[in-house]
Order: C-alpha cells, then structure tokens, then sequence
C-alpha cells in the first residue's frame, strides 16, 4: 500500500474496517487427479470444493455464485463475461494438489484479454482498477465498483483508457515490484489522456 503496509486486498479491507460479509472457511487438504479440459462447463459452478476455497479467500456464497466460480476437478475455475459473451477462463491451481506442477494460474484456450467484471463499468462515477479476478470480486462484494484486466498485472490495454472516460479511477495493484512496476506504468498512460 501506499502507506507502506503490506498486504492484499483483504489485509486493506481490514485497515479500513471493512468487513465482507463471509464466514472464512478452511480448505481440506486433498489431492485430485487431472482430466482434461476441453470447454467451459457450467455444470463446474458451485462445486462444494469451489465454495469451500473462495469463501476461504473472503467470498460470500452469493459472489461465487454471481460470478460463476467452480472446479473442474483439477482447478478452480474463473470465467470473464461481458453481457452474456463468455470471454475467457481462467484456472487457478489448486493448493491442495501437490501433483499439478503447472503455474498457478492457466488461461483455457481461446481465452481473451479483456477487463474482468467490465459490465460494471457503465454506471460507476469511480472505479478501482485491481491485479487480479479475486480482488477484484471481493472489491466488489464490499460495494465498490472494480475492474481487473484478465491478462495479468500487465495485461491493461492502452484503448482501454476510453473505458473510463469521466470517471475517478484509483489504481490498487499488489505490492510485489511486479505489481509496483504495472501500477506506476498505467499511472503514466491515465496521466497521458
């Protein structure tokens, strides 16, 4: 943070006294096998594994069902939409699979940058721009209307700027240098327009 704590967006949300309105759960530690992945199943929403390991991040029931969270019995899935348009998916590794030695997040193929959670743009006055799908639903469960770019700290498009015409944008990166980089460089491209 700016103020010099470290810490995610739920360590923020604390600082700030903001609750999010979810019991925190433990996840089981358990191992599952791979099966592939050949397209986006709705039937993964709401897995009891899935529910189990959001609400352990700080979700409510109610967002993982909004957005559409499951398992796929390999990793945990995360679909982007923008209407009803499914936009891409990504897969974050379970941490109870030790056998997965993948990187922690996977796009399925086919995937697109874009900015997750985007609908919510067009009637926000203020927008936070975060790193990351999940902070980006818990910002939102908490009230606040956020976007993420799907491709990653780096992934924010320059015409994508247009998308925040007339509105206050405060950017909440992670701390890491990745995350500092990235900010400071889409600092840069807002202040340029």
């Amino acid at each position: 943070f700016a103020c010099g704590k470290s810490g995610g967006v739920g360590t923020w949300l604390r600082l700030m006294g903001i609750r999010s309105n979810t019991n925190v759960f433990r996840f089981q530690n358990i191992s599952y096998k791979q099966k592939p992945l050949l397209q986006y199943n709705e039937q993964w929403i709401g897995h009891p594994l899935a529910i189990a390991y959001f609400r352990s991040r700080g979700l409510s029931i109610d967002s993982i069902l909004k957005f559409k969270l499951g398992y796929d019995g390999w990793r945990f899935t995360i679909p982007s939409w923008v209407g009803e348009k499914l936009m891409s998916v990504k897969l974050r590794k379970n941490p109870a699979n030790t056998t997965d030695s993948k990187p922690k997040y996977l796009n399925m193929k086919g995937s697109r940058n874009h900015l997750f959670n985007e609908d919510a743009l067009s009637n926000a006055d203020s927008v936070l721009i975060c790193e990351g799908e999940l902070d980006c639903i818990l910002l939102a469960q908490c009230g606040f209307v956020a976007v993420s770019p799907v491709g990653g700290c780096r992934g924010f498009r320059h015409d994508w700027v247009t998308k925040f015409a007339n509105k206050k944008v405060y950017l909440f990166y992670d701390q890491d240098q990745a995350g500092q980089d990235a900010q400071e460089q889409l600092y840069r491209l807002f202040a340029s327009v």
